[in-house]
């Protein structure tokens, strides 16, 4: 994809004249201890703190330099995020065992329906909510942790808003507690139209874990620099889409003059 991405001077990088001190270390910057941009996030850093070579083919990034931070969030933070995770999501028909991960093309939220689990509904709509989601970062507006939502205080079996079981109960909560109390392993995600996708993770540590790299990666997603990416991901797409479409007409052209030629042959033998 050469010729998409312009490594030269990106419009989100920090300008030179803008930065007296290294981002990282705050050394100040002189004749000797030069400034050097992080190709990742555009920021200006010294050569000790940028001496990673990132690398990752959606990006565009070929062994270019790079900052402590961004090196971590390519090497670590995603690629835990894009790793599918296994919760507890809760719905207004009961609980789904499912799994969480960032889609390949760092668009979407996907959330793959396991199995169904005891306190799930088996009626239709269960079925066929088991194929999972795949929702639209776009859409995408906070976390909220413990149990806020709707979904949290409203299910078949509660008697008005989490009394006498329902998720509540599920949760470790009994009937009467205070609702604003945070369970130590519930969170939700909210996404615009009023979407939740309500988790329970298998303890709080790991709900804290997966908190810790999604919170990295939602303050990435509102930067210049991840917009820039991001578009250029898209650019990708839409290019390999656009081949994919010129293979198949292709290969369609190809079957009509494959067919016309022995419907000609025939002719010819007929005649």
């Amino acid at each position: 994809m050469q010729g998409i991405l312009k490594k030269a001077d990106p419009s989100f990088w920090v300008k030179d004249e803008h930065v007296s001190h290294c981002e990282g270390c705050n050394s100040l910057f002189d004749s000797v201890n030069r400034r050097h941009h992080c190709r990742f996030c555009g920021h200006v850093f010294c050569t000790n703190c940028s001496v990673y070579k990132l690398v990752n083919p959606a990006f565009d990034l070929n062994g270019d330099r790079g900052c402590n931070l961004c090196h971590q969030f390519l090497n670590t933070d995603l690629k835990y995020l894009q790793n599918p995770q296994n919760f507890v999501r809760y719905t207004m028909m009961g609980k789904q065992n499912v799994t969480i991960s960032l889609s390949f093309d760092y668009m979407s939220l996907v959330v793959q329906v396991l199995s169904s689990s005891a306190g799930e509904s088996d009626s239709l709509l269960a079925n066929r909510m088991r194929g999972g989601d795949n929702l639209n970062l776009g859409q995408y507006q906070r976390l909220t942790d413990g149990q806020q939502t709707e979904v949290f205080r409203k299910t078949p079996g509660s008697s008005g808003g989490g009394g006498g079981g329902g998720l509540f109960a599920l949760c470790g909560f009994g009937g009467g507690e205070d609702l604003s109390i945070n369970s130590d392993k519930c969170f939700s995600l909210i996404f615009s139209g009023n979407q939740t996708v309500d988790l329970e993770a298998t303890s709080g540590d790991r709900k804290r874990e997966w908190i810790s790299k999604w919170s990295i990666f939602e303050k990435r997603m509102k930067s210049d620099s991840w917009k820039y990416y991001i578009g250029l991901v898209g650019s990708k797409l839409d290019q390999e889409r656009e081949r994919d479409e010129m293979q198949k007409q292709k290969k369609k052209q190809e079957s009509r003059e494959k067919a016309q030629n022995m419907r000609d042959k025939y002719n010819l033998r007929k005649n």
